[in-house]
């Protein structure tokens, strides 16, 4: 059994440069997503869709 020194521990601690820009991708477009619904239910845009219980 092998055991890691501390350099080779804080090394695998690192996060890898592509995961960190897909974070800050994923936190960019969760905003957007967020911002927009706030949005449509502030201004109380409609879209048009009705739902109907007519599915008997």
């Amino acid at each position: 059994m092998s055991f890691l020194t501390w350099e080779e521990i804080e090394m695998l601690k690192e996060i890898h440069p592509i995961k960190k820009r897909f974070r800050f991708l994923f936190l960019i477009v969760g905003i957007f997503i967020i911002f927009v619904g706030l949005l449509l239910i502030l201004i109380g845009l409609d879209f048009g869709i009705t739902i109907s219980s007519d599915m008997v």
